[in-house]
């Protein structure tokens, strides 16, 4: 048997010729306390991100994605929490892209934070942007978003369409696609009505999948099939 956290990641398994009969998809368990935790006052017109600072993670979009959103909000602003990866280079590219853009009044480089910080940050954001660019199962960020009522814009690419349904508990963009995400964002910063709804809508979302108890339930059958 195989145990993948995702669909997506399933279909990758299926396509080197692993029979379908032995793939079990089974979510991840979740420890994310955040929606319990106390309410942190929102700043008007922010968007966040939380990721390693390399390409896969894909930054560099939503840092383009910038200038189209300040077309139309002039006082976005965009907070970036995150390491260095091993790419050295590509946090230059980003810093040279921002100096060169005149954004460093709007684009606002917070290097690496606690968990307890980028809980903060999460709380006090408007959006969450999650500009994947690689076809993982999801990234953990998220799920904590989700769980915070959160709008998120994310890319259509991976397992994450299968957590973030378009207009409904997120909006999704092409991944490669900056005006793709200004666009979402945008539409997101500018009606709080829909902010409302897609925020609501994600975190049922997230209590319905990220059910602990049923997910180790279903790993100790899965388990007890193999002996």
């Amino acid at each position: 048997k195989c145990i993948v956290l995702s669909n997506s990641s399933k279909n990758i398994l299926k396509n080197y010729g692993i029979k379908e009969s032995r793939i079990k998809v089974i979510h991840l368990p979740l420890d994310i306390k955040a929606e319990n935790q106390s309410k942190e006052k929102t700043e008007k017109n922010s968007i966040l991100y939380t990721a390693w600072l390399q390409p896969r993670k894909g930054l560099h979009i939503l840092i383009k994605s910038m200038p189209y959103i300040l077309k139309t909000i002039s006082k976005a602003k965009l907070y970036v929490i995150g390491s260095e990866g091993p790419e050295k280079k590509y946090k230059k590219e980003i810093i040279n892209f921002i100096k060169e853009n005149n954004l460093e009044k709007n684009i606002i480089l917070l290097g690496k934070k606690s968990p307890e910080e980028v809980n903060k940050y999460l709380k006090k954001t408007n959006v969450t942007a999650v500009p994947e660019q690689w076809e993982n199962m999801s990234p953990l960020i998220v799920m904590e978003a989700m769980a915070l009522s959160k709008p998120i814009v994310a890319s259509r690419i991976g397992g994450i369409p299968e957590f973030i349904i378009h207009n409904k508990t997120g909006l999704l963009s092409e991944h490669n696609n900056p005006e793709d995400f200004a666009k979402n964002i945008t539409k997101i910063l500018k009606n709080t009505k829909l902010a409302e709804k897609l925020g609501t809508n994600s975190k049922k979302k997230f209590r319905e999948t990220f059910n602990n108890t049923k997910i180790i339930e279903n790993l100790l059958n899965t388990y007890k099939s193999l002996l």
